[in-house]
């Protein structure tokens, strides 16, 4: 009786210890790539965009590029530029004095038989007017601003681009692409070995 428990034992430490080799052991396995859509460039998205860190970055509607595209970051303050405007002064008062000539201060000045004042960050603008408001030209030549993500160069997260070409491939879940076979260019979806990922021996021997 002891004799038939003890093989019988052995046999049940058999099987864990086979069981245990079996999902423990890994094999590879192997898939094509999925296509993943098209590389993207900067012209795919609109004219005047940066290239920069690997995304496209333009200006915000209004302002221009005026930088060296190759050396600016468009991240910085003064990327981007749009010229201030001109714009209509405020109505102060009548001039006083005997020829009616004379305003309150120079920041209230005489222009076409009228007191005007300029909003903040304007100042008067010393030009002929005969007719019409008096003008207030800008304290500042220039607002700018930051350019902006337009969007990211090349293929979408988690997925390559084709050596030679501007398709993009993705590999299934569970797989990672297989670089041996993927370096050249060919078409990874047609490639039996694109995509790499592996799997204990019991799930190759079920599967199998």
């Amino acid at each position: 009786m002891l004799k038939y428990l003890y093989k019988f034992a052995v046999l049940i430490l058999l099987l864990i210890v086979g069981s245990a080799f079996l999902n423990f052991y890994k094999v590879n396995q192997y898939a094509m790539a999925l296509e993943g859509g098209e590389k993207l460039s900067c012209s795919d998205f609109q004219k005047g965009v940066t290239k920069y860190k690997g995304a496209c970055w333009s200006c915000p509607t209004g302002y221009e590029n005026w930088i060296n595209k190759s050396v600016s970051n468009p991240e910085s303050q003064k990327h981007c530029r749009k010229p201030n405007q001109y714009i209509d002064a405020i109505y102060h008062s009548k001039p006083t004095g005997l020829l009616k000539l004379k305003c309150e201060s120079k920041e209230v000045w005489f222009k076409n038989k009228a007191c005007w004042t300029c909003p903040s960050d304007y100042k008067p603008a010393r030009i002929k007017e005969e007719k019409g408001t008096a003008q207030c030209k800008p304290e500042n030549k220039y607002t700018y601003r930051p350019a902006l993500k337009t969007g990211d160069l090349g293929c979408p997260s988690g997925s390559w681009a084709g050596a030679l070409s501007k398709r993009c491939y993705r590999c299934p879940k569970g797989f990672s692409r297989n670089m041996l076979t993927t370096a050249l260019d060919h078409d990874p979806s047609d490639d039996p070995k694109a995509c790499k990922g592996q799997v204990s021996l019991m799930e190759q021997i079920f599967k199998g």
